[in-house]
């Protein structure tokens, strides 16, 4: 089974932001986000404290401080776990970007947004 840590710490707003995203794209898989707080662990704490959060997949380190939708998708595609914010992760389009999208196309009228949020 597939093995998938954050390591971050409690009042990180970088480690609740990757969280809510690594979470929102393993929904629907079956697979578990693991989270690791570092002030539990001395060792841990020195090691990361300037560099949370940090994921890891299968023991592999995959990020740190900041990820995208794609970014995520990416990561998890070679486990063979599609992630579950549909078109716009296998498009490679971020959060940012298709709120900027929705937004434009929603001044036009008639126009809706592009698409459901992940």
């Amino acid at each position: 089974m597939l093995r998938v840590v954050l390591y971050g710490k409690p009042g990180c707003h970088l480690c609740d932001d990757m969280r809510d995203l690594v979470a929102r794209a393993l929904a629907r898989s079956g697979v578990a986000l693991e989270e690791v707080d570092i002030t539990r662990d001395l060792d841990l704490y020195m090691r990361l404290r300037h560099d949370i959060p940090v994921l890891e997949i299968d023991g592999r380190e995959v990020a740190r401080h900041r990820v995208t939708d794609a970014e995520v998708a990416g990561f998890l595609h070679p486990a063979g776990i599609p992630a579950s914010c549909g078109r716009w992760c296998s498009r490679g389009i971020s959060v940012r970007m298709r709120a900027m999208v929705s937004l434009h196309a929603s001044e036009r009228p008639g126009s809706g947004t592009m698409g459901p949020p992940c």
